[in-house]
């Protein structure tokens, strides 16, 4: 586990409170004063005391800890395609999904497919097993850690910097037949820059190109696939929405890509690149974890003695520790979709397909 300049800033301020509050119980305010003042400079004035791409590998970290079963038999940091069929088993759900990706990649064995953001190494080791070679890019050491002990091929770091890396650089350079971004892309963008589309769309269009410079210009398939949630444009407005989007930030960092005007899809041809297909699959997103309690959007977990002895570190070195948890128990993840009407959901689940041109 790595503490990060996010952990030793709180643990500096947990010491500096109770230090000074041993000379007046007055200071004993300087923690929640200084989480507040820090709040307010990010999301009003969008300067940033704690580092946004830093809380997304913290995120995931927690998670690992703090989630019963991340991954496995058809669990997975995603959502299974049900298609209308619930009466599928979640496996058979989730095969049904990697398979549509396979034929949608048009990859075949021998073939070269890389994954950015990877999470716990699902869906490429599932490609591995039908013989495609693959590799994993990944900003979180404890899902990297999972990836390694289940024998794939995963780099841990950020997209944004991984090709400032020479070695990288020359093993991703124009390698791959495929490119995966798999509800990974919400994470992409600060949510200092939530109302800023200028700011997103230099983000998405930096992701568009990156994935161009991984895709191998002799390949028969050069396509880009991305599942990734998307907000209506008047979620932002609502206190409801307002509230749901800060726990949401403080666990997971990011915000959303805008419904209403496809912004992937124009990032997206604007970089170059065709949009081939493109699917909404809100009701699976929110049915497979209504199906399947186990599945992270619900937030099973029973306690066990690791998750107590490692309660403490995330408190010294999480500045999100305390929302985390208020984020559990109150099922912020699934106020996102509306089951009866899921055309009317605050989030979209697009499916885009692209070719590079």
């Amino acid at each position: 586990m790595v503490i990060g300049k996010n952990g030793f800033i709180h643990l500096a301020l947990i010491l500096t409170t109770v230090v000074l509050s041993m000379q007046s119980l007055w200071f004993v305010l300087l923690y929640p004063a200084f989480s507040v003042f820090a709040d307010i400079l990010y999301y009003v004035f969008h300067i940033a005391i704690f580092d946004p791409e830093e809380r997304i590998a913290r995120g995931y970290e927690f998670a690992s800890v703090y989630t019963d079963a991340a991954f496995g038999e058809g669990l997975d940091l995603g959502f299974n395609l049900y298609d209308g069929d619930y009466t599928k088993s979640r496996s058979q759900a989730q095969e049904d999904k990697w398979n549509l990706l396979i034929e949608q990649l048009q990859l075949k064995p021998g073939m070269k497919l890389i994954d950015v953001g990877c999470g716990y190494g699902d869906w490429i080791n599932y490609a591995k097993s039908k013989g495609i070679e693959v590799v994993g890019v990944n900003i979180s050491g404890a899902q990297v850690s999972v990836c390694h002990d289940r024998g794939l091929d995963v780099i841990c770091s950020n997209w944004k910097t991984v090709l400032d890396n020479p070695q990288w650089r020359e093993k991703l350079l124009g390698s791959f037949d495929a490119v995966t971004l798999m509800d990974t892309v919400e994470h992409y963008v600060p949510a200092k820059h939530r109302i800023n589309r200028v700011e997103q769309n230099k983000i998405y269009t930096t992701m568009f190109q990156f994935a161009r410079q991984l895709l191998a210009d002799d390949s028969d398939s050069k396509r880009v696939f991305i599942s990734c949630l998307h907000a209506r444009s008047n979620d932002n407005r609502t206190f409801s929405g307002m509230l749901r989007n800060y726990f949401l930030d403080k666990y997971h960092s990011g915000c959303y890509p805008v419904f209403e005007i496809d912004q992937l899809v124009v990032n997206g041809t604007g970089a170059g690149f065709e949009l081939l297909q493109r699917w909404n699959k809100t009701i699976d997103y929110a049915k497979t974890s209504i199906l399947d309690p186990e599945h992270f959007g619900i937030q099973k977990m029973e306690w066990n003695a690791r998750r107590f002895l490692l309660f403490p570190y995330f408190a010294l070195f999480d500045p999100d520790w305390l929302h985390k948890w208020i984020y559990r128990y109150n099922t912020v993840w699934m106020t996102q979709f509306d089951v009866e009407k899921i055309e009317d959901s605050s989030m979209q689940l697009l499916w885009l397909l692209f070719r590079k041109g």
